[in-house]
């Protein structure tokens, strides 16, 4: 009885683990609207506070180059960009179809199904890296049941010359609705960390904090949209070897406080099929 019992109840477990995987096709290229805005500031020992407001705006092409066995070589081209800092518009291009941004450059990967990218190269130099951004997309398990969560980090991001601690991300599946299903990423993370290198240690505190929501189309295996908000506090302490004119014993401390408050919108708009037509999703 038992044994016929498991067997009258395996499908049903079966069909309760979802499965969301990525898929990409060869001739299909995906077009995504990447929006950015917020706000940083910088501040060390007695200084006067900076602060600047950041603008990004730019389209996404993510252009499957080989696709076999679960992994996916793609490179990641960027077009009609438009950058600001305050004032200072870094980049205009966002009255041009074709042209790609330098400040971007292109990126080369090799993602599997699961979302793991295994391998990533700069094709040509960028000043402004999206690796990190390819690395906030969810991991998923071989299968997902609603409620499922699993944890992920980006790698320790940098300031020119400032290092700072890795990030760590919770994410939800919640589940899905007429075939979209739903990821939440959240931050509550309190960040404490110690980092020597020859003779100057790094002291890190602060605070990292998110809430976004992923929606993935689970038929054809694409990102649909995400939307978020982002902030951060940290304070960064460098403790230096004494000077010669300074005390033994003494060591010199340089503290650095850095914040963050972003909003980010990332939105599928369109693909481009093998053969040159192009189908937008409404933006």
């Amino acid at each position: 009885m038992k044994e016929i019992f498991l067997c009258l109840l395996s499908p049903a477990l079966l069909l309760a683990q979802e499965t969301v995987w990525y898929r990409f096709r060869v001739g299909q290229i995906l077009e995504y609207k990447l929006q950015l805005q917020g706000t940083t500031s910088y501040s060390y020992q007695r200084k006067t506070e900076e602060k600047s407001n950041l603008s990004l705006s730019t389209h996404l092409l993510i252009i499957p180059e080989e696709v076999n066995q679960g992994l996916s070589c793609l490179r990641l081209e960027t077009r009609r960009s438009l950058v600001k800092t305050g004032a200072n518009i870094l980049e205009d291009l966002s009255s041009s179809e074709t042209q790609s941004s330098p400040l971007f450059g292109v990126l080369r990967f090799t993602m599997d199904n699961q979302g793991n990218i295994t391998r990533s190269e700069e094709i040509t130099p960028a000043a402004i890296n999206l690796f990190q951004l390819l690395n906030l997309l969810p991991k998923f398990s071989s299968s997902v049941n609603p409620g499922s969560s699993w944890k992920q980090s980006i790698g320790s991001l940098n300031f020119p010359g400032l290092p700072l601690a890795e990030f760590e991300f919770t994410y939800t599946y919640t589940g899905e609705k007429n075939g979209q299903a739903f990821i939440r990423l959240a931050a509550h993370q309190n960040i404490r960390k110690t980092k020597s290198e020859k003779d100057i240690s790094v002291c890190l505190q602060g605070k990292n904090l998110a809430d976004g929501i992923f929606t993935f189309d689970r038929a054809t295996g694409e990102l649909i949209k995400f939307t978020g908000n982002f902030s951060f506090s940290l304070q960064t302490v460098f403790h230096m070897p004494p000077g010669p004119e300074q005390k033994t014993g003494e060591k010199p401390t340089l503290p650095i406080n850095t914040t963050g408050r972003f909003s980010l919108v990332l939105e599928k708009t369109s693909h481009l099929e093998k053969n040159g037509s192009l189908k937008r999703s409404g933006l």
